[in-house]
């Protein structure tokens, strides 16, 4: 916990490229929420061990499910060249030790205004090929076995999670976990509300958010956080990864939003017990920087 809070204070031990990662927002309109930044190309995430595999994500030996240990589905991910709308379930997969390949769909922000034929031209062929028919014309897609297609980024997060046991030991607190992450979700809109006012008032709009709205919203959420280490009972689960991913890729000013969590020490704690895991560790260096 000492870690995180002194990663939390110190602006650069947020990732750097979070003063971008709302340059989605203005391409929501245009782009059905959904952003990118440029060059694609397919990945792998490193392979893992049979006993990686069988452990679950808090180190502890629970059996996970019977498809998924040993020898679980292929899972492809087909999306922008961006961390946007599927990091949280990339930061679940590694956390869990799954491998995942990916399709990377490069867009060129500085065309948007000629058209996304022009600025995302792989995209385009990709939702004319049908291939996107799941998710309505829209990225992202996840294939899973060579064959299922997933859609719907929330959908996805909440699979991933059932898949690896990130969502809780029982209905109650599965129930606990989508609650915290919904939360999550009602702060995000309120800072794309303060950050999308125009003119002055953004400015001022931003100073209200950082300064009282944020800090007032995570004092009221530490309220919510059992203790022992994690948002939800004694494991990890997936609203401490989306607590996680929020704070360290989503707001434009990192260092403010880490103030703002000072005072929660359930919530650093619940964000420690995410960065200090050693998947995470190794996902983090690895990950591909991008623009979004």
């Amino acid at each position: 916990m000492r870690s995180g809070l002194r990663r939390l204070a110190v602006p650069a031990a947020l990732t750097a490229a979070a003063t971008t990662a709302l340059g989605a927002g203005r391409l929501v309109a245009s782009q059905s929420g959904h952003v990118a930044a440029a060059s694609a190309e397919a990945d792998a995430s490193p392979a893992i061990d049979a006993d990686s595999a069988a452990a679950s994500p808090s180190g502890e030996r629970r059996p996970p499910p019977a498809w998924v240990a040993h020898r679980h589905p292929s899972i492809l991910i087909k999306y922008f060249d961006a961390r946007g709308v599927m990091e949280v379930s990339r930061l679940a997969l590694a956390l869990g030790g799954v491998a995942f390949t990916e399709t990377r769909w490069p867009l060129d922000v500085s065309k948007m205004e000629d058209g996304l034929a022009v600025a995302a031209p792989e995209y385009c062929a990709a939702v004319d090929s049908g291939e996107l028919d799941a998710n309505l014309g829209r990225g992202p897609v996840v294939v899973v076995g060579g064959e299922t297609v997933l859609a719907q980024s929330k959908a996805i997060e909440r699979f991933f999670a059932r898949m690896l046991g990130l969502m809780g030991e029982d209905e109650l607190s599965a129930a606990a976990v989508d609650a915290f992450t919904e939360h999550v979700r009602d702060l995000k809109e309120k800072y794309q509300r303060a950050r999308g006012a125009g003119g002055a008032e953004r400015e001022r709009a931003l100073a209200d958010f950082y300064g009282q709205t944020l800090p007032d919203f995570l004092q009221q959420l530490e309220k919510t956080v059992a203790p022992g280490g994690h948002v939800v009972g004694g494991h990890l689960s997936l609203a401490d990864v989306t607590l996680y991913q929020t704070f360290t890729d989503y707001f434009d000013d990192p260092a403010k939003a880490a103030a703002a969590m000072l005072g929660c020490p359930r919530l650093l704690a619940a964000f420690d017990a995410v960065e200090s895991h050693p998947r995470v560790k190794q996902y983090m260096a690895g990950r591909k920087q991008t623009r979004l």
